[in-house]
């Protein structure tokens, strides 16, 4: 879930994230690519530069652990 009013991944997401690196491929909860696509109050958000730069964060974290992370693209 993601912090309102925003969108914004939370750091706990990147924690969550960062803990399955060694999984293989993580596909992330579904991402709103506007805020006319939101369909549900707390899901993320990649619109906005705060939410690019919170995702940054949690890629890198994966990344540090060597995982692989892609983003599910949501519109509603």
């Amino acid at each position: 879930r993601s912090i309102e009013p925003g969108d914004i991944p939370t750091p706990l997401m990147g924690e969550y994230y960062r803990q399955r690196a060694s999984s293989g491929l993580i596909i992330t909860e579904a991402t709103q690519i506007s805020a006319q696509a939101k369909g549900y109050a707390g899901a993320p958000g990649l619109h906005s530069p705060e939410q690019i730069a919170a995702w940054q964060k949690i890629t890198a974290g994966v990344h540090a652990e060597n995982g692989h992370i892609a983003v599910q693209l949501w519109h509603t």
